[in-house]
């Protein structure tokens, strides 16, 4: 009898215990499910028809259009290639290449990538992965992939009020001072060449290849840009437009480009301007010049001269063709048909600063100091070429150096901060580091 009451009683027990441990796990799915927090109300800003947001993505700040009808987050190759250089995207985050539908039907490549984090509104949804599209024009998209993660939301006038559970977000007190907590700023290092050419979705077509050259010039990253202009040769060496773009790469940095633009010039045999650059063209006058400006920095003068009489053949008045037949007789010593020519610029265009600016570089060569500053100072008064006004005060501040040094300084400081880097190097060597 005593046994049978204390299995009843034990079964009780257990039976309670059940009950009881339901009951929590109850609550605790009613409080991880049910429970909210205090709505987000987002303001959105209208656009072309749509509605954006600011987000801030891997500690990035950017605008989104949140767009429902969207399956993923989509950077564009701009923001992409910005955040791989800043080392906000790194190796690790990218995954590969993935093919979409778009709503015409055709199948797009585009790139697979990890977002460490995107705050919308203070809410932080974590380890979002989004496709970088291959199209340079595309929009920023704010796809389901972080709006079903967000929880429910609805949209009043320009304002998204987002009702998020509390599961599936965290809300920061100050949105954008956890950014780039897990990433450290490290510089892409021997396989970034290969890592960015994933992002912009490479293929073997010397169009695509060139579109991507010029974006990495735009993101300040010149040596990719070169990269890209040789695959882009190696799928088609008959093609003119990568050795232009290649040689005008090299031009800027300094470095030789007499090979790339000597092809680029029997390779075009008609002619043509390449439209490459933003706002500009890569013309064909232009890149020749370049060539003759290559052959000058690398001690061949009368080769320059000789490039530069070609595109006076083309153009009477092409003020740059004289401007290097000018700086090649300096060059050669030659200084009156380097007036002679300096002149003919000063003619065609009575306030041109880079005419007066040739002629005090031929003053200053024959070291006739007072007829420099003069020319100098009438290149400052114009102040119509930032790079030959930056140039000028350098080559001012040379000159004053040996007799008021302060004077001198406030001189390398004005170049300086017009982007000379000479007055920059000539600063440093003085110990002066901020301009």
């Amino acid at each position: 009898m005593y046994k049978q009451i204390f299995s009843i009683l034990i079964t009780l027990v257990f039976l309670c215990s059940c009950k009881n441990n339901q009951r929590k796990d109850n609550i605790n799915t009613t409080s991880s499910d049910s429970v909210r927090v205090e709505n987000v109300t987002i303001k959105m800003n209208p656009s072309g028809g749509v509605y954006t947001i600011p987000c801030v993505v891997n500690g990035v700040k950017m605008n989104f259009i949140f767009d429902t009808g969207a399956s993923n987050v989509c950077l564009s190759l701009t923001e992409a290639l910005f955040m791989y250089k800043n080392g906000i995207l790194t190796d690790t985050d990218i995954i590969g290449k993935t093919h979409s539908q778009i709503a015409d039907g055709s199948i797009v490549e585009n790139t697979e990538v990890v977002l460490h984090s995107i705050d919308v509104g203070g809410i932080l949804i974590t380890d979002v992965k989004a496709l970088v599209s291959s199209n340079l024009d595309a929009p920023l998209l704010l796809g389901q992939s972080v709006i079903k993660k967000l929880g429910a939301f609805e949209i009043k006038g320009d304002s998204l009020i987002i009702k998020p559970r509390n599961k599936n977000y965290k809300v920061l007190s100050h949105p954008t001072e956890d950014k780039k907590k897990n990433h450290s700023i490290i510089p892409p290092e021997d396989n970034w060449y290969d890592k960015i050419a994933i992002i912009c979705g490479v293929s073997n077509k010397v169009d695509k290849l060139l579109e991507c050259a010029k974006e990495a010039i735009d993101n300040d990253m010149p040596e990719l840009a070169i990269k890209f202009c040789d695959q882009a040769i190696s799928c088609d060496s008959s093609r003119w437009e990568p050795y232009g773009v290649k040689g005008y790469i090299q031009t800027q940095l300094g470095s030789k480009s007499i090979q790339s633009l000597s092809k680029y010039k029997s390779k075009n045999k008609d002619s043509e301007d390449y439209f490459f650059l933003s706002g500009d063209s890569l013309t064909y006058s232009k890149c020749i010049y370049y060539l003759a400006l290559s052959y000058i920095n690398q001690d061949n003068p009368n080769k320059a001269i000789e490039i530069a009489q070609e595109l006076l053949c083309r153009d009477l008045n092409y003020i740059p063709a004289m401007d290097a037949i000018a700086w090649s007789y300096t060059c050669l010593g030659d200084y009156e048909k380097a007036k002679t020519w300096a002149n003919k610029m000063l003619n065609l265009h009575t306030e041109d600063g880079i005419a007066y600016f040739r002629l005090a570089n031929i003053a200053s060569s024959q070291n006739k100091l007072k007829d420099a500053v003069r020319y100098y100072e009438k290149v400052i008064e114009r102040q119509d070429d930032n790079s030959c006004l930056g140039a000028a005060y350098n080559n001012l501040a040379i000159i004053y150096k040996e007799y008021n040094f302060d004077y001198a300084i406030s001189l390398y400081l004005k170049a300086a901060r017009l982007g000379n880097e000479d007055a920059r190097h000539n600063l440093e060597s003085f110990g002066i580091y901020n301009w």
